[in-house]
């Protein structure tokens, strides 16, 4: 056993095992950061100031001491040169030789790391309460393209009768009335504008809707992005208006945009107002307000290909990136950054942010989830700009 009153004892003996007894006072001594740390040194050990040891106690006795807590050393350090004391001089201490240990200490060294990351870790928590109590998913987008792209798309037969549930449809709302042609996912759809004959958007304007499911959740996101309250948006049908969704605006709101970004949360009575159905299809989910249109729709595919929007690729100005960026982290969405290109990872939604070229404006390419791949054929082209390539049996890309 170490003497410590023996400084000609050899290194090998001081670098001997012990068990080290702490006392029950709670105190756990921290390593310090200096030059001088690992350098072994001589000590003098006060036996008489730490608990009783449990060894080679009665059950009952070791009960008295249940806190207490053995370590393994095989080297003890001195102190830092700013005067803090060695790991020896923190406290009083008692040791045997390794061969006399005989007793796990399983559950004491359990509370000591639970409670060492719960000190090691205090922003979790914080986090936990900065997050969003609900997600916000893709609601649908739309694509301002041109005329001839807008017509191929508009009479591809196989689109509407294999690739997902289609409309041409006019919205008449209190603010606008537009018309496009829409195709219809699960949870996700989508629309595309003729320039020619879009009120004023240009070649390229894109619009993001994302969409919540909770009530009055762009009430709860209005106050955590400071923006203006959410405004109602109506819809005509039967030469009434019904309360169709909350809109709340996020960017895009300057003429130059070739973005417009917001959140909306579907109305509770609109499905109660909007062809009426008895199938008990109510609520504000997505899935159920895309299954009421498709409802109503006169051919619809049985089975068809899409399921979800589940990526875009957006060629936008640096500015315009820098705020959907701040947006969407703001949302819940995680960004990473790989070259050129910001991608924002969200709830079953990837968005890639590219710098805005002339030749390249607003979404240029959408990724689909998919249930199969078309029999024969797995590229389809709309017009000279336009391409939608079947990848595998889940996924497909649709670029412009």
């Amino acid at each position: 056993m170490l003497d410590p009153g023996n400084p000609g004892q050899s290194r090998q003996s001081r670098q001997s095992r012990f068990s080290v007894l702490l006392p029950r006072s709670g105190f756990v001594p921290k390593p310090r950061v200096a030059s001088t740390l690992g350098t072994p040194t001589k000590c003098g050990v006060n036996p008489n100031g730490v608990a009783p040891t449990h060894f080679g106690k009665s059950s009952s006795q070791r009960r008295r001491n249940r806190v207490s807590v053995e370590m393994v050393l095989s080297d003890l350090s001195q102190g830092s040169r700013s005067g803090n004391p060695g790991l020896w001089d923190v406290t009083a201490l008692r040791y045997w030789d390794e061969a006399s240990i005989v007793t796990p200490i399983h559950h004491q060294l359990a509370l000591i790391i639970t409670l060492l990351f719960v000190l090691l870790c205090p922003t979790t928590y914080a986090q936990r309460e900065d997050r969003l109590p609900f997600p916000v998913p893709l609601n649908h987008f739309y694509l301002t393209v041109d005329s001839e792209t807008f017509a191929a798309i508009e009479g591809s037969e196989f689109l509407r009768s294999e690739f997902a549930a289609f409309e041409r449809r006019t919205t008449v709302r209190t603010d606008k009335t537009y018309t496009g042609i829409y195709f219809y996912g699960t949870h996700t759809y989508f629309e595309f504008f003729d320039v020619a004959n879009s009120g004023g958007f240009k070649l390229g304007d894109s619009g993001i809707a994302f969409g919540v499911e909770v009530p009055d959740a762009t009430k709860t996101l209005q106050t955590r992005l400071g923006a203006l309250a959410p405004q109602l948006v109506t819809r005509q049908y039967k030469d009434v208006q019904v309360p169709w969704f909350y809109m709340l605006n996020l960017v895009g709101e300057s003429g130059n945009s070739v973005i417009t970004s917001w959140v909306m949360e579907y109305h509770p009575q609109f499905l109660i107002d909007w062809n009426p159905s008895n199938d008990g299809n109510q609520g504000i989910l997505r899935n159920n307000i895309l299954s009421r249109y498709k409802s109503v729709l006169n051919k619809v595919p049985s089975n068809p290909l899409l399921d979800d929007i589940v990526g875009l690729t957006i060629a936008a100005d640096r500015e315009m990136i820098t705020n959907l960026t701040r947006i969407c982290e703001r949302l819940g969405y995680r960004s990473q950054v790989r070259g050129d290109t910001v991608e924002l990872h969200g709830p079953d939604l990837t968005l890639h942010l590219i710098p805005e070229s002339p030749s390249a404006r607003g979404i240029k390419q959408i990724e689909f989830r998919v249930r199969r791949k078309p029999k024969g054929q797995a590229e389809f082209h709309f017009g000279n700009r336009s391409l939608l390539k079947f990848q595998s049996e889940q996924q497909a890309l649709w670029t412009f």
